[in-house]
């Protein structure tokens, strides 16, 4: 019996476990939900409301997505979802999708909700300067050399350099 109840346990810890998600599954979804609201939303605004969403989870304990993020001349990319959007060049991503058929954990949704509101209706280059002051993660990575990657520890130390300014 006691096997029985260590495999049921198992079972319920594994569903419990919270997995990252894709990269891609959040950009899609940021699409979505800027269609759905009004807003347009171009490759490079993506990237960077990506960027502040895993910053933003990274604050909260944990990371929305595990997709590598590298230091580019004009922002934090994350290489596969930026080549995914490439096509579109500067214009807006427009796809016919919906975000309620993308399937996100609860705590990642409420982080991306509250960077989307946040974001969307900024400048782009705005977003950009954000990400280009000096202690910001990209910029200990562009350190390293250019394309290197911006790893979970640059962006704490980021997050621990934003709160130290206020």
């Amino acid at each position: 019996m006691k096997g029985l109840i260590d495999i049921i346990k198992n079972i319920f810890r594994k569903k419990m476990e919270v997995k990252p998600m894709k990269a891609v599954e959040i950009a899609y979804y940021l699409i979505a939900l800027a269609r759905e609201k009004g807003f347009s939303i171009t490759n490079l605004k993506l990237q960077k409301m990506l960027y502040f969403i895993q910053r933003e989870e990274i604050r909260n304990g944990r990371v929305a997505f595990e997709d590598r993020i590298e230091a580019w001349q004009y922002r934090p990319v994350i290489p596969n979802v930026y080549y995914r959007f490439a096509g579109y060049g500067p214009i807006s991503i427009v796809l016919d999708i919906n975000s309620r058929d993308i399937i996100m954990q609860e705590d990642t949704k409420i982080s991306v909700d509250k960077i989307f509101e946040e974001y969307i209706g900024q400048n782009v280059w705005n977003m950009v300067d954000e990400t280009h002051i000096k202690g910001n993660a990209w910029v200990i990575a562009s350190d390293r050399g250019y394309k290197s990657e911006i790893r979970v520890d640059d962006i704490r130390r980021e997050i621990g350099a934003l709160n130290n300014v206020g």
